[in-house]
């Protein structure tokens, strides 16, 4: 729910956004050059959904599915909030 109590049903869309964010990552050599940097590239790229898609992914789920996807949506929200969590703990040791 936005402030006004509407439902919402895209993300609030961060700055800089994704792509602009992505971009250094892209050109960084010492992601680029290893298997598992393009692997995470590859990973954190495929999250790349323009806001204006949001709707039409929602809007093409069957209803007797929406349950599990939006499961499936939270567990993998999980993970990548436990993979933020573990990266931000080696930024402050490092």
């Amino acid at each position: 729910m936005d402030a006004n109590g509407d439902r919402r049903t895209v993300p609030d869309v961060p700055h800089p956004s994704l792509p602009e964010r992505l971009r250094p990552l892209r050109q960084d050599p010492a992601l680029r050059s290893t298997d598992m940097g393009r692997a995470l590239l590859r990973l954190l790229s495929s999250h790349e959904i323009p806001v204006a898609h949001w709707q039409a992914l929602i809007d093409g789920v069957p209803p007797h599915r929406a349950r599990a996807v939006a499961d499936i949506a939270d567990q993998c929200a999980r993970i990548w909030q436990e993979f933020a969590r573990e990266m931000a703990g080696r930024v402050s040791e490092g």
